[in-house]
């Protein structure tokens, strides 16, 4: 059987690729990440300026930074050694699986749903 559109079945692994990298970025919501940072991190990391967070930094601002050098906050060594500067991408990376990308890392708590982690990556990255 001819297919018509001359591609055939060889076009299914890049259509099947592209929308699974493409769901988390059409699926960012700020609003929505604000409540799963509420239940998911915010027992570590405060979001209010100047208030100290428990056993995390606080990421107000924290985009455009680089990892490890948050104030009124001790960072691993791993951390403080990778020389990150926090966008949407390491965010997400990191976010993943915090063992892996930054192996060393304290932070062992890992956001392995890609829309809960894309929508808090969106919340973080609006937080100023």
């Amino acid at each position: 059987m001819k297919q018509s559109d001359g591609w055939g079945m060889a076009a299914w692994p890049f259509v099947f690729a592209f929308a699974i990298m493409a769901a988390p970025l059409a699926a960012q919501d700020g609003d929505a990440g604000a409540r799963q940072f509420a239940a998911r991190c915010a027992a570590c990391h405060s979001m209010t300026p100047g208030v100290k967070s428990g056993m995390g930094p606080n990421l107000v601002g924290l985009v455009g930074k680089q990892s490890g050098t948050r104030p009124g906050f001790t960072p691993s060594a791993a951390l403080k050694k990778a020389e990150i500067v926090w966008d949407a991408a390491s965010l997400d990376l990191f976010l993943a699986n915090p063992i892996k990308a930054v192996p060393g890392s304290r932070m062992v708590t890992a956001v392995p749903d890609p829309v809960a982690r894309a929508n808090i990556v969106a919340f973080l990255m609006r937080a100023k």
